[in-house]
């Protein structure tokens, strides 16, 4: 028998972990939607990262609770919804946990040297000393979520997302191409 798909697979990490990257693999494997949403943060935080200063505990509450928001309109009824987006704090994981129902939390990880040359060939989205002064921040998972090791490259990364959504009977797509 095959287990129930997640509703939302949340991809979590560092800045320059790859969870885009991760995203759009496991897009071209099952065609599912992605989220980044970071794409919604709010200008307060959009200050804070000009500015190189992290961002605040008040401003993460009031993030949060938008994203939720955000994930519950964006929800396809047939399959899940990819989500990226980096979710520093353990409580703020545990609160899309209690507010998202079929959520699945995937942490992506990297090297530190990996996420640096990244954030340094990056020409839009987070500055390195942005990236820099958030990476204190960042609480490890506690829960045993699985964990997607992106350092190499996309078959790698696919290999591991196949481990991951076994249980669930995934058949691979071609999503964009003949």
């Amino acid at each position: 028998m095959c287990s129930t798909l997640p509703s939302v697979v949340f991809f979590f990490g560092l800045s320059g972990a790859g969870k885009n990257f991760v995203a759009e693999q496991l897009h071209r494997l099952t065609g599912w939607p992605i989220y980044d949403a970071d794409d919604d943060i709010t200008p307060e935080m959009k200050l804070a990262l000009a500015e190189r200063r992290p961002f605040t505990p008040a401003m993460r509450d009031r993030y949060f609770p938008c994203i939720v928001e955000h994930i519950l309109e964006r929800k396809p009824q047939d399959k899940p919804l990819v989500v990226t987006q980096a979710v520093y704090k353990q409580r703020h994981r545990d609160y899309l946990r209690r507010s998202i129902p079929g959520l699945m939390l995937v942490w992506v990880d990297a090297p530190d040297e990996v996420i640096r040359e990244r954030l340094r060939c990056r020409n839009k989205g987070i500055e390195p000393a942005s990236a820099a002064a958030l990476r204190a921040d960042f609480e490890r998972p506690v829960d045993g979520e699985p964990r997607i090791n992106n350092d190499s490259d996309g078959a790698q990364v696919a290999e591991q997302l196949m481990r991951v959504f076994e249980p669930y009977h995934i058949v691979p797509v071609k999503v964009g191409g003949k």
